[in-house]
């Protein structure tokens, strides 16, 4: 009987115990766990490094009765650049306010063991910066909030275990090199307003990712032109919405045994910017209920087959 009543009392002690740890896990670090300062508006918060000891991290909304606005990198004297807030940490989760405008330069660079990063309901993020998240290599996936409308140059360089990408609807821009390096990245979906004209092979967020396999472009989009989207070897699917009025074959720079297969959904777009020799298009799907295929510019160049239900 005593056994009895010993165990059932261990039981509910452990039991607390674990609600407690589940209780606390969404409670934001305190203020002390970081160096940050007001800003000169005296409107907000910059957070400048993280100091404390935990693994997981929750950006707390609020310090000092301001909200967190900005999580900016330490610069020196002569405007060199020192260290991110996280930088080389060994954090494992981080959960970030949706009071935060900007995730700055290097925030998380080369957090090895980072494997969640989470957005708060209602997030006003709308920056991410150079090199943020790059070298994260324990990251396999990340879903962006809707708001963000830039993302820096190597933003996510080097995510090795990152395996998929829904880039934020409002999306304007993305820097050079921004998922590079990316070697487990096999499908990217890009959305309707990103600025896709790239100077350069360099410029490419998608420079030397040679595992991705499906690219998607969102329905809204009226052109799909630019130069070097992707860089890879193996065969690639890539998706064209109806909407889509025109088409370059610059924005596929593929290997040359790899094999493209690109099913467009509406009427036959204007092709544009022809010439790429590296193109690789094996297969091109259409939709037989749509117009302008027996006058498509590359109805004789490649082979042509109706989209099957």
């Amino acid at each position: 009987m005593k056994k009895t009543i010993v165990l059932l009392i261990l039981t509910v002690l452990l039991l607390s115990m674990l609600a407690g740890c589940d209780m606390g896990a969404d409670k934001p670090n305190p203020a002390s766990d970081f160096e940050y300062e007001i800003s000169e508006s005296k409107t907000g918060v910059i957070i400048y490094k993280y100091i404390g000891t935990s693994e997981n991290v929750v950006i707390p909304a609020e310090i000092e009765g301001l909200p967190v606005r900005t999580l900016s990198a330490i610069f020196s004297e002569d405007g060199s650049l020192e260290s991110g807030v996280f930088e080389g940490s060994n954090i494992k989760s981080i959960v970030f306010p949706n009071t935060v405008f900007t995730i700055g330069y290097n925030t998380c660079k080369d957090c090895t063991a980072l494997t969640s990063v989470t957005f708060a309901e209602n997030s006003e993020l709308t920056q991410i910066a150079l090199s943020a998240f790059e070298g994260c290599t324990a990251l396999k996936e990340i879903a962006l909030p809707n708001t963000v409308t830039k993302i820096q140059a190597r933003a996510f360089y080097g995510c090795s275990a990152l395996t998929e990408v829904d880039l934020p609807d409002e999306l304007l821009k993305i820097g050079g090199n921004a998922f590079s390096e990316c070697t487990a990245l096999k499908k990217i979906t890009i959305p309707a307003k990103l600025d896709l004209y790239f100077i350069n092979t360099g410029d490419s967020p998608l420079t030397l990712v040679p595992s991705l396999e499906q690219i998607v472009f969102e329905e809204g989009r009226e052109e799909v032109r630019g130069y070097a989207l992707v860089n890879g070897s193996l065969d690639i699917k890539i998706t064209v919405p109806g909407s889509v009025k025109k088409f370059s074959s610059y924005l596929f720079l593929v290997g040359r045994d790899a094999k493209t297969e690109i099913a467009f959904m509406g009427d036959a777009p204007e092709i544009v910017e022809e010439g790429n020799g590296n193109f690789g298009v094996s297969v091109i799907y259409y939709d037989s209920e749509t117009s302008g295929w027996d006058t498509f510019a590359w109805k004789d160049l490649y082979e042509m087959k109706p989209i099957e239900d």
